[in-house]
């Protein structure tokens, strides 16, 4: 999760905590935000999402979104955040297990559940809602 630290990192100019991970045992710890003194970009964000991110692509998502950088437009996400690590097996083989969950720093979970969605409303077919998010990011970007 280093990488994700400090690509949250570009848009921000202040560290902060941005998640939690819980191990099987309840065992907390902090992800901090890993900043180099000061955000690299400090323009208009806005972060355009569907059913394919996944992973440290959602928690960039809930982290914009929950600390108010920017807009995210798009379709709830996938829900697959749990950490898992490698276990060497006898014979060669190896086994990944799901170790650490995720929570956002709103104590929301996105495992199996994802993250933003356009509106409460019904969703519109995915190349509808494609369509209608890039003309709107540039609206918010001014560009």
């Amino acid at each position: 999760m280093l990488a994700l630290d400090f690509i949250v990192g570009e848009f921000f100019d202040r560290n902060f905590t941005y998640a939690v991970k819980v191990d099987r045992f309840g065992h907390r710890r902090n992800l901090q935000v890993l900043t180099l003194g000061s955000a690299h970009y400090r323009g208009r964000v806005v972060v355009l999402v569907d059913h394919l991110s996944a992973s440290a692509a959602e928690i960039f998502a809930a982290t914009i979104q929950g600390k108010h950088r920017g807009t995210v437009i798009g379709r709830k996400t996938s829900g697959y955040v749990l950490f898992a690590r490698l276990h060497s097996l006898p014979g060669g083989g190896m086994l990944e297990c799901s170790e650490d969950d995720l929570r956002t720093m709103q104590g929301k979970r996105l495992e199996a559940t994802g993250s933003c969605r356009m509106s409460s409303r019904r969703q519109p077919p995915w190349t509808t809602c494609v369509r209608a998010a890039i003309p709107t990011s540039m609206r918010l970007c001014a560009f």
